[in-house]
């Protein structure tokens, strides 16, 4: 039977105007059929409205008509989201309908999706008042000296230079002889491109596709472990968060000798929250308040996807405890935003234990990094095997919904996440001591004999071949594991419970570990066929961009899958083109972005911290 047939048939059982409307244009169509003068047949209803699952109907040929209005039905489902359009007599409201399928079928969940557009609110004209304001003081800027030297007045103006901002996005850091980090540049670029991936994959399970049962089918093709994998470049930034803080806070603490004082630790953080909040802030304000009134259509009622609870949490984003906040199971307010609260925790832990480095003998340090990896690894097991989650991320294990989603349990917490970033960490510390003795060449006062070796090792013609070879197998392997789940998709217990709990809880510190062994030889001026590509100029200013980029691509690929207003097929082809026309967006928004917004906020939490410590070379 049709889904509006049946529906009709719900609503005609139910004293409504909007079922009064339904029986008669039903009536009239049965009439007529009967007395087979089809002139007067009304088939409109019929006509507008999708068939079956992700059949959305004709949208804009149904609002066209002032008689009707149209709305899409939600079908829950595990991973894949199913939606059916219906068009309906303009008497029927959304909260009739769904007050009809709550009374009538209460155990199915469906949800009625409104099309009706959403007035933008009075925040929408602060946004643009701010953009104007920012507009303004970056051409102000431009008409600037190139070095102001003197007055904070025109100081504060030339951080918003449009044009100081961009010749320093696209300046290419000169390195030293022996320093090879900018390798890093071309790692976080590739890791930026392989999100965006991901995010095309996974935007389109809450879309409407008409062949939504094949679409873990790409997973078991070549092609479909470019998708899956990109859930580790996650882990790839958590690892590079840390090296960099590992490398340039113990250099500064080394250089102070551990003498920051209150005020310095203060700044430390204060720093941070500054290098974050204003770039988080304007995207939470934008996809809050002015996201929802952007468009209307059949897909656009999904924006919970990235707004869901912000209403009531928004403030737990700016504190970065949204993946706690509420009763320590979090919650969904700006999707990407668990990965920053993540990311500031990791923060104050890696700062702890660079103190903790610093001040203690270095086999106490190491100890305890070992012992780290060993509680996370049975915390993260532990949880795992209470909840039964699954390694494969479509399995029904893992939407038990309730307070058992692995989603908030188990993937955005940072006791089963931090593995890469401790590692990058103290593969920040051993740069450090390469940094000393290669590269400025100067006195290294605190030796680390662990260290030593591995930048020995790093450092060897063979064994540096090695231990990247290494790393890149360690890498695939825990790629190419997966890749018979999704090959099989129809058998559900081909791997044990034990085999996907170890799965869950060491692949972190796995791919931290594949990471740390891929990166660190090149650090050290070796492989240089791939140091010299990932080192490449072109990657300088869009690794730059990536902060931009990744709260951009968020809201962007959201609009560009929910403005379709008919359903989409997917497949290999389709996933490779959507992904490269978001990733050729994404960094296309994100530089109007970092220069108004990114780069102008930076300069000026610079020049604060400077009149506030009385350092001009900060």
């Amino acid at each position: 039977m049709s889904p509006l047939l049946l529906l009709a048939f719900i609503l005609i059982a139910h004293s409504s105007k909007c079922s009064e409307s339904l029986y008669r244009t039903f009536n009239d169509t049965l009439v007529s059929v009967l007395s087979k003068d089809l002139s007067s047949v009304d088939l409109s209803i019929l006509s507008y409205s999708g068939k079956g699952l992700n059949e959305l109907g004709h949208y804009e040929t149904c609002i066209r008509d002032p008689s009707l209005t149209f709305y899409t039905i939600h079908v829950p489902t595990s991973w894949f989201q199913t939606h059916i359009g219906i068009c309906l007599p303009n008497t029927c409201k959304a909260d009739d309908v769904q007050n009809f399928f709550n009374e009538n079928l209460p155990d199915s969940h469906l949800q009625v999706g409104s099309i009706n557009s959403i007035p933008y609110p009075p925040s929408a004209y602060f946004i643009l008042l701010m953009l104007i304001l920012l507009f303004i003081l970056g051409f102000l800027g431009i008409y600037l000296p190139s070095r102001p030297q003197k007055g904070f007045l025109t100081n504060f103006l030339y951080c918003f230079s449009l044009k100081a901002n961009y010749k320093a996005l696209m300046q290419k850091r000169v390195a030293k002889d022996n320093d090879y980090s900018s390798v890093l540049d071309g790692i976080r670029v590739i890791c930026m491109v392989q999100v965006i991936n991901i995010h095309c994959f996974s935007f389109k399970t809450h879309m409407a596709v008409y062949n939504f049962y094949e679409m873990v089918d790409i997973f078991g093709t070549f092609w479909g472990k470019f998708v899956y994998s990109g859930s580790y470049c996650v882990d790839a930034f958590f690892w590079m968060g840390g090296f960099l803080l590992g490398f340039l806070l113990l250099q500064e603490v080394e250089k102070k000798r551990g003498k920051f004082g209150t005020l310095g630790w203060i700044l430390v953080f204060v720093h941070r929250i500054l290098r974050i909040l204003p770039v988080y802030a304007f995207f939470l304000i934008l996809y809050n308040n002015i996201l929802p009134s952007m468009n209307t259509g059949t897909m656009w009622y999904n924006t919970d996807i990235i707004i869901k609870d912000c209403d009531e949490y928004w403030w737990t984003v700016l504190v970065f405890m949204n993946n706690f906040i509420p009763s320590g199971y979090g919650n969904q307010c700006l999707g990407v935003g668990w990965y920053l609260a993540n990311d500031f925790q990791f923060f104050v832990l890696g700062t702890l234990l660079t103190v903790m480095y610093y001040r203690t003998a270095r086999w106490f340090s190491w100890s305890l990094q070992l012992i780290m990896y060993i509680a996370g690894i049975i915390i993260s097991y532990s949880i795992a095997q209470a909840y039964d989650y699954s390694s494969f991320p479509p399995s029904s294990k893992n939407f038990s919904g309730g307070d058992r989603d692995f989603y908030h349990i188990h993937y955005t917490k940072p006791y089963t996440r931090f593995f890469p970033y401790v590692l990058g960490l103290f593969c920040g510390f051993i740069f450090l001591r390469y940094y000393k003795q290669y590269i400025s060449k100067e006195t290294d006062t605190h030796s680390d004999h662990i260290a030593s070796y591995i930048i020995l090792y790093s450092k060897h013609p063979k064994f540096s071949y090695i231990i990247f070879i290494f790393g890149i197998g360690l890498a695939y392997f825990l790629i190419a594991i997966q890749f018979e789940l999704y090959e099989n998709t129809n058998i559900p217990d081909l791997w044990t419970p034990w085999q996907h709990y170890i799965f869950l809880s060491t692949q972190r510190l796995l791919y931290g570990l594949a990471l740390s062994c891929t990166v660190l030889p090149l650090l050290c001026g070796k492989i240089r066929f791939v140091s010299s590509i990932l080192s490449h100029k072109v990657f300088s200013p869009l690794a730059k961009l990536t902060f931009s980029c990744f709260l951009v691509q968020f809201g962007l690929i959201f609009g560009v899958t929910a403005s379709q207003n008919v359903g989409m097929q997917y497949y290999a082809l389709t996933q490779f083109r959507d992904a490269l026309v978001c990733v050729v967006l994404s960094y296309a928004l994100s530089l109007p972005v970092y220069l108004l917004v990114e780069a102008p906020f930076a300069n000026l939490e610079k020049l604060l911290c400077s009149a506030f410590t009385g350092n001009k070379n900060r």
